[in-house]
């Protein structure tokens, strides 16, 4: 993905810096002249431009690497204004052949998720047969879909009552179970990170690859019996005897030893102890370790753990 039409967050970064943050400044005249473009500065007007190259660990839900950051030297701002790629994925069915996507409909997608740093969702019936869907990250990347009726309905099960576009489901929406609402973003989310890495398009056996994904996540979390988030009274059966699951347990070993940070916590716990059985996990734990599906190694229809909520206060058993 190339850096061909930036977009410019204004006043987002402080101008006295954050700690820990590093750049580098840009001497790259085609970079240089498209960013001042994209500002509006003048011919004149002494503009550095300086991309983000490390960005601690608090800041990364504001920041992305790659991030500009645009100060101009005749301007004392309290705020500097941001310059960020445009990422945008595209995805047109097969059918949908004759469907024209509106751009301007993911840029005002794009735009409030940025203002508001937030997630989006949006979808639009057309005349000819054919949904629109836009998901947008709070960074403003965007994956824009365009499919046929059925098939933008059913890519996760509760398509149609937890993103509505009827008056049907939007008065029903009070009626949605929390866990429901959640575990349909939570595989949206995944869906929407899985297309980010297929390119700017995607091709339709990548799409039905990560939508069979996406509708998983979606089941194994609605599964998970629901309890407030910081409360650990659910727990991660994790037994791996079985032939199917010893791949994907020797992945995970590989990857705690190359970086025990990189194995979520229930899972580097079943590393360090392999007598565990059960561990108690809260919902970030069981977030983190099913974010996994997507590897090789796991078996969408037969998962490599199974989460159950604590019954008998843990009195039997062997825990973490």
């Amino acid at each position: 993905m190339t850096t061909t039409n930036p977009m410019c967050i204004g006043g987002m970064y402080p101008f006295d810096g954050i700690p820990g943050v590093f750049g580098v400044t840009l001497t790259d005249t085609q970079k240089i002249d498209l960013y001042r473009e994209t500002v509006g500065v003048g011919v004149d007007d002494e503009v550095i431009f300086t991309e983000m190259t490390k960005i601690p660990v608090n800041m990364r839900e504001w920041f992305l690497p790659g991030d500009v950051i645009c100060s101009n030297e005749s301007i004392v701002e309290p705020y500097l204004d941001i310059l960020r790629e445009r990422v945008t994925v595209l995805f047109v069915s097969g059918v949908c052949f004759r469907a024209t996507p509106d751009p301007e409909f993911a840029e005002s997608v794009r735009q409030e998720s940025v203002e508001k740093h937030e997630w989006g969702l949006e979808r639009v019936q057309h005349k000819e047969k054919f949904d629109e869907m836009v998901v947008s990250d709070p960074y403003g990347r965007v994956v824009h879909l365009v499919l046929p009726r059925r098939t933008s309905t059913k890519l996760i099960p509760p398509m149609s009552s937890v993103f509505p576009i009827t008056k049907k489901w939007k008065a029903r929406q009070s009626e949605l179970a929390p866990s429901r609402v959640r575990a349909a973003w939570l595989a949206i989310k995944k869906f929407h990170s899985l297309c980010l890495n297929s390119g700017e398009e995607m091709d339709g056996s990548k799409f039905l690859e990560f939508r069979e994904i996406a509708r998983h996540l979606y089941r194994y979390h609605n599964d998970v019996p629901w309890v407030p988030e910081d409360l650990q009274i659910l727990r991660m059966r994790v037994k791996r005897r079985l032939p199917f699951k010893l791949l994907f347990w020797q992945k995970i070993r590989d990857m705690y030893e190359e970086d025990p940070h990189s194995v979520p916590r229930p899972l580097a716990a079943k590393i360090q102890r392999p007598w565990l059985a059960w561990i108690r996990v809260c919902q970030q734990d069981i977030e983190e370790s099913y974010d996994l599906l997507d590897m090789e190694e796991w078996d969408l229809y037969r998962p490599p753990f199974r989460i159950e909520e604590i019954k008998d206060n843990g009195a039997k058993g062997s825990w973490k």
